[in-house]
Formats: structure tokens, sequence, C-alpha cells
């Protein structure tokens, strides 16, 4: 073909209009085309939307004129005029913004910051707002990003700081697992120049876990929380209303409270209420003991005595080994600070009490929080931390809301074998030789194939 252009007639909303396009670049120019037309539709039926609320407005509001508006939306940029009204009490309305749930000055539209603070969630600002700009066919600037984050993430954090939980939880639990950690982030404060870091609280909880894989598995019915700034206390009164809202407390046994030993980690579930027990994290465990005498001891015995007689089985073995050196010295200290949480669940209580492994909270403290919030150079004011850690703690809620998908079910695989418990019959399957080498060719071969395909019935009975 030699055609570098053609033309073709567009039907617009009110003539057909006609224009050229290249073919070299037929894709984006078609995306193009669509994009205006959709765009002048839209602005269309907004306008008559606009005139269809007219008849709903009281008869008290003042119509005072018209008003153009700019937004930006999933189709791209579009400018409409609208009615502004003065109701009864002089407060200027827009029935067609209130209708849109636009807040004044508002550039883009709910959508497309659905769009933005869900994308803002796993990648940079800057990079966030290439691919917005890609997609609503307007520039969007990493700035306008960040507002976006800001507003919504503030919104959820302060519904959070005041939730109460209005009724108990419904989830049954006999064991409940807590663990919390921390993770450090870098701050922009200007305000405090000699704090440039500050450790975020992270902490989840949840009944068990259930394998999704071969050596994988994920915790069940988990709940997650992170704090940045606050109190003590009022770290632990979300977590009581957190608990209390989501599972059935009453129900519950006994609580189990993983973590590194920290004083803080222990403290942040004083207010859940019930029975509870401390667990060191096995990887603490290992670590500090590996790191402090692996060279004049053997570990693998020491620690088995320490998960399953406790401290005082080895105490005497440890002091002797000290010798003053100083990594001996505080591991021994940090042994004995955790002392009632050093043996193994299994050893402590009856075996018909079931129990899961701990130690999911460092795999929780990267994916919920340092991929994105440490790395790549990355500093955060405080508000804007905070606000996305209110973000991140509903990252599936948002995602399954602004992105949904159906589950698409796998086809159930036929296997050749006689179901359990019944007496199904399963024919024997065996090869000839002769059809598969030098013999295949003779007559009689072929006839001995034919007859079984044709004739018999291998499986009758």
């Amino acid at each position: 073909m030699t055609v570098e252009t053609v033309e073709i007639i567009i039907p617009r909303i009110e003539a057909a209009q006609s224009k050229q396009i290249h073919l070299s670049n037929l894709e984006a120019e078609l995306i193009q085309i669509t994009t205006c037309s959709a765009q002048e539709e839209i602005v269309s039926m907004l306008e008559a939307l606009d005139d269809a609320l007219r008849r709903c407005v009281p008869r008290s509001w003042k119509n005072v004129g018209r008003e153009q508006r700019n937004l930006v939306m999933k189709v791209g940029y579009i400018s409409f005029r609208r009615r502004v009204y003065r109701d009864e009490n002089g407060k200027r309305r827009k029935p067609l913004d209130e209708a849109l749930k636009l807040r004044p000055y508002q550039r883009n539209s709910p959508k497309v910051e659905e769009y933005t603070y869900n994308m803002a969630i796993d990648s940079s600002y800057r990079q966030v707002a290439q691919w917005l700009s890609a997609i609503v066919k307007t520039s969007i600037s990493a700035s306008s990003v960040g507002r976006i984050v800001h507003m919504t993430g503030s919104k959820v954090e302060a519904q959070d700081s005041v939730f109460l939980s209005p009724e108990a939880g419904q989830i049954l639990a006999h064991v409940l697992y807590a663990e919390a950690d921390g993770v450090w982030i870098h701050l922009q404060d200007k305000h405090k120049p000699g704090r440039k870091r500050a450790e975020v609280k992270v902490g989840i909880m949840y009944t068990g876990k259930k394998a999704i894989g071969p050596d994988r598995f994920a915790c069940e019915n988990k709940v997650v929380l992170t704090q940045l700034g606050g109190t003590s206390e009022d770290w632990r009164l979300k977590w009581r209303e957190l608990a209390d809202s989501t599972y059935n407390l009453a129900a519950t046994q006994l609580l189990v409270v993983g973590g590194d030993g920290a004083a803080w980690v222990r403290q942040s579930f004083d207010y859940v209420g019930g029975k509870r027990t401390a667990l060191l994290d096995r990887f603490h465990l290992v670590r500090a003991v590996h790191q402090a005498f692996a060279k004049v001891m053997d570990t693998q015995a020491l620690l088995e005595k320490l998960t399953q007689e406790g401290f005082e089985a080895v105490e005497a073995e440890l002091k002797a080994e000290i010798k003053g050196k100083p990594d001996r010295v505080k591991v021994y200290q940090y042994l004995k600070n955790n002392a009632d949480s050093l043996v193994a669940l299994k050893y402590r209580y009856p075996a018909d009490l079931p129990f899961c492994t701990l130690g999911a909270i460092e795999g929780n403290v990267d994916k919920l929080v340092r991929q994105r919030m440490r790395g790549r150079g990355m500093s955060w004011s405080r508000q804007g931390a905070i606000a996305m850690l209110a973000l991140l703690r509903h990252k599936q809620e948002l995602y399954q809301h602004v992105f949904p998908f159906s589950q698409i079910s796998k086809p159930k695989k036929y296997r050749h074998c006689a179901s359990k418990g019944k007496n199904e019959y399963q024919p024997y399957q065996a090869s000839i030789p002769a059809f598969f080498g030098p013999e295949f060719a003779d007559p009689t071969v072929q006839w001995l194939k034919h007859k079984l395909i044709e004739d018999l019935s291998l499986s009758s009975v």
C-alpha cells in the first residue's frame, strides 16, 4: 500500500464531520478522535443533567447565573457550564456539583483521585504522575498526586483515630496471635533539624496460618495497625478497639504476643484483655545466640534447652562462657530479660490446644511499610507519612473498590483413577512393542491393530 492518509466521517452530536488521519499513526489518532467525541458527549450530558436538576431546586433558591467548571475525568479534560443558586441562608449552591460530589475548586473527578492514590500506594509520586497523564490524556503533576494522597490519607487517619467499636467482633479464635515491630523512615522536618528519622510502629493480629503454596503460608483473619508519632496510650487504645470490633474476644482462651523483646511490643496489647503470654521471636533468638556464643558453645543444643526447658537450664553455662566479653554480656542480659518468653508454646500448654508458628511481622513490615517508604532516597514530611501509612493499612480494600475483578475458577483436572471407597472398574493400560518398532509396517501387525481398535472393547467385562 502506498496510501498515507485516509478521510473518514466522524459522527458528532450535532453534525457529521470529516477528518484525515495518518495511517502511520493510526491507533493514536483513532484514540484521540474517540476521546474528543466522548468528551463532547459527556459535556452535553452534564449540561442536560443540570437542566433536569433545575426542576428539583426549591422555590426559595434564587438563580444567580451560570459558571464554568473545568474537570479532569477518565476521558480527559472537559469544560462545562452549570447553574448557580443562592439558598435562603445566602449560601451559594450548585446542584450539579453536589450530584457529582465535587468539592469547591476540585480539579480531578473522584474516580481520577481514586486511581491516583491507589497507584501512589505502590509507586513514587513522579511515576504516578507520568502514568496518570498517559491514562487521562491530560498533564498531571507530581505535586497534584501528593495533594490527593495527603487529603485522602488524612481523612482515613482521622476516621481511624476516633474509631470506637460499635459491637463485638464475630471471628472466633481459641488462640489469637499478635505481633509488633518498628521500622525507621526519613523525615523532612524543617522545624526540628536534629530529628531526621522517626520510627513507625507496625502491628498485626491474626487467628492462624493457612498454606498457599509449597512452604508458603498466609495469616488468616489478619488486621493491621500502624502509627507514626502519638503516644503509647493511643497505640494501646487503637489495638483495643480494633481487636474488639474484629474478634470474639469472649471465646478467646489465649493471646500470644510475639516480638523482638522490646518493652513497647508487650505493652501494645495490654488493653485487649484475657489471658496473655509472650513468645520471643525465633529469628531474634537464634541470631543473638549465634552472634555471641557460636565460637565457644554448641548453639544448636543451647537453643534446644532454651526453647524446651527455659533460661534457668542454661544460665550457669552461659555465665561460664561470658568471660567479660561485651557482646556475650549483652546477649546474656537479653535472654535473662526475656526468660518468660523463651519456652515454646507446645511445652507450656496442653497438647489439645493447637498453635502455629509466629514471626510473620517481619514480612508484614517489609511489604506494608519498608518497600514503599524506605530506599531510593525517599524522605517524607510528617503529615505525608501519616497519610501514606493510612492508605497502606487499607491497601486491599482500596484495590478491590477501584479495580474490581471477577475471580476466574480453574478447571478441574481429570484424574484417571478410582475414587476411594467405590468399586469402579479401571482398565489396565499396556503397549505392544510391535506397534512402535520396525515391524509396524508388516500387514499382520496392521491387521492386529485394526482389530484392537474396531472390534475389541477393552473396557468390557
